[in-house]
């Protein structure tokens, strides 16, 4: 009868959310090892943190789920940051930015690249 009703929740749990319990969990934990990988955090911290018990299983699931490996998201996550840091300006919409007068005593340059 456990069999059944095993069964029969995996099937429920699809209708309403397009994709089997392990496939959610598995995309909360890349979502999340996404957040985790934008900090200082290793990639085996996040593995482990997130519920991997291998990193390497956690790299191929990884690759396949966001097209990059942990290591080229970190990498692009920790490039963005410091472009932000940078030229703030460049990653604000224009009309916000002129909106709240940034863009007058700013370096037209860094507006606009």
């Amino acid at each position: 009868m456990k069999l059944f009703f095993k069964f029969h929740f995996i099937r429920l749990f699809s209708t309403i959310y397009k994709m089997t319990p392990y496939q959610y969990l598995s995309s909360t934990r890349i979502e999340k090892a996404k957040q985790l990988l934008a900090t200082n955090l290793t990639i085996a911290q996040v593995c482990y943190t997130v519920g991997f018990e291998s990193v390497s299983s956690f790299a191929g699931l990884f690759k396949h789920m966001a097209g990059q490996t942990p290591a080229t998201y970190q990498l692009q996550q920790h490039q963005k940051l410091i472009a932000v840091v940078k030229t703030p300006l460049k990653f604000i919409p224009n009309c916000f930015a002129e909106k709240n007068g940034w863009t007058q005593y700013s370096n037209s340059e860094e507006a606009h690249q």
